[in-house]
């Protein structure tokens, strides 16, 4: 248990919004099976959205994560960032809202994101402690709203600027405070959070770790500079960019795209070493948590903005609809409620975490959101990606929705709406998207592509319970 501290009436405000978030754990238990085992008491929430991680081939470098999220909880196989591009996904991730409904369709939008319909503001205003380490969105500045508490960076490794706010309220200011090693940075002002909140125990609280890993430029910590990595095996997507023609069946933009291997695989180890810091600035947060006896009543989660590109299709980077793209690490533990050591195959992404933790908080949204609890065991048959194009990359927007095992995408012209290249891939057979089965010259093997336009432009259109 934590110390006494605060004044009374800011104990007064905290046990009136506990009591509402108690009384509301408890009607949702009837109805959606929350709380119904172990403690009533709303849970702390712990979300590590990490920059730019894909779900192939990174968690390998994370023994301690793997131990406290893939032994201690349940690993989706099937995980994906809905808009694979920082501030539209971090949006998404704030708000259960997909990209269409938010409004930040560019790294250069995040004002347009309605702060007052996040998870941070509904958490906060019943009662929750909100704190924040690392970023946030997008040349942001000044205040985090609906966070108590933040040590906020718009990125960068060594000397990454913070603006940070002591536990005590006092706004230090923008770019005042100067981090060493920006992962370390995060990860002391996570156990201070800790610490803090553990001194008013009786509150629980909402805690979103970001660091700049492993997004570019990938600068280790100096202890890592020179760490091992393990061997790649780069995969068939990787030489598939040899000629032009193995691209023939790819829309025409993509087709003379070239990455060499050697540039590619300075990327991930770079990417990979990056990673050391972050399992244990995780490890330090879990260990903190343990010693305080929270654990066992701490909902978290772990993931990533997008994935990133290993020279697949002659590509760098993210922002196209690709499986390195758009698939994440997605982790999530709750001792109790979640299996451990579990998979779970269902369809999952970014849009569906605002949801589930307020689900696991007992609370419904102050305004309707698109994704679905991962609480509530029903599964989606197929799952909505999009982008609106972004001036920092040279892509067209495009959208497409994905099935356990098939994935129909559409690249358009300026208007956003007029098809101009349409892919279909039977991932079953073909995992690494070589053959679009539309350019194949094959009408037998082709789907349905009208019906399939058909259910993309009405998911498109979406919004709260019409999605998919």
């Amino acid at each position: 248990m934590g110390r006494a501290g605060g004044s009374s009436r800011t104990r007064r405000r905290a046990a009136e919004g506990l009591a509402a978030i108690v009384a509301l754990v408890a009607a949702g238990s009837a109805t959606t099976g929350v709380g119904a085992t172990g403690s009533s008491a709303p849970p702390n929430i712990l979300v590590i959205m990490m920059d730019d991680q894909r779900a192939t081939g990174t968690l390998d470098v994370m023994p301690a994560t793997r131990s406290w999220f893939a032994d201690g909880g349940t690993t989706f196989t099937a995980g994906f960032a809905n808009t694979p591009l920082c501030c539209p996904a971090r949006s998404t991730t704030f708000s259960g809202r997909y990209q269409h409904n938010h409004g930040v369709d560019t790294n250069q939008d995040a004002g347009n994101l309605d702060q007052d319909a996040t998870l941070q503001r509904w958490l906060h205003d019943a009662g929750y402690h909100t704190a924040l380490a690392g970023k946030f969105l997008l040349h942001w500045q000044g205040r985090l709203p609906h966070f108590d508490h933040f040590a906020h960076t718009n990125g960068g490794y060594d000397d990454a600027y913070f603006n940070v706010d002591d536990p005590d309220g006092h706004d230090l200011g923008v770019g005042r405070t100067r981090a060493g090693y920006s992962t370390d940075f995060i990860a002391e002002r996570a156990l201070d959070y800790v610490d803090h909140f553990e001194a008013d125990d009786a509150r629980p609280w909402f805690l979103y770790l970001a660091p700049q890993a492993p997004h570019g430029p990938f600068t280790p910590a100096a202890r890592h500079a020179d760490a091992p990595v393990p061997d790649w095996s780069p995969t068939p997507g990787v030489t598939e960019d040899s000629t032009s023609a193995q691209k023939a069946d790819k829309a025409p933009f993509l087709r003379d795209n070239r990455f060499p291997m050697e540039r590619a695989e300075a990327d991930r180890q770079g990417q990979l070493r990056t990673l050391l810091a972050a399992d244990e600035m995780i490890d330090s947060v879990f260990r903190r948590l343990d010693a305080d006896g929270e654990l066992d009543n701490t909902l978290a989660i772990f993931t990533s903005d997008n994935g990133r590109f290993w020279g697949e299709h002659g590509l760098r980077s993210k922002s196209l609809p690709y499986t390195e793209s758009v698939q994440v690490p997605f982790m999530v533990r709750w001792p109790g409620r979640l299996a451990t050591g579990a998979t779970d195959g269902r369809l999952i992404g970014l849009v569906d975490i605002t949801p589930t933790a307020l689900a696991a908080a007992g609370l419904v949204p102050g305004s309707p959101v698109d994704g679905r609890s991962l609480l509530d065991p029903a599964a989606r048959p197929e799952t909505l990606l999009e982008y609106a194009a972004d001036p920092g990359f040279n892509y067209p927007a495009w959208a497409s929705l994905r099935g356990p095992a098939w994935q129909y995408l559409e690249y358009y012209a300026d208007d956003g709406t007029t098809v101009d290249y349409a892919e279909y891939y039977d991932l079953a057979v073909d995992p690494y998207q070589l053959s679009n089965l539309l350019a194949d010259t094959d009408p037998a093997n082709d789907p349905d592509t009208a019906a399939l336009s058909a259910r993309l432009a009405q998911a498109r259109r979406c919004a709260g319970a019409n999605c998919p």
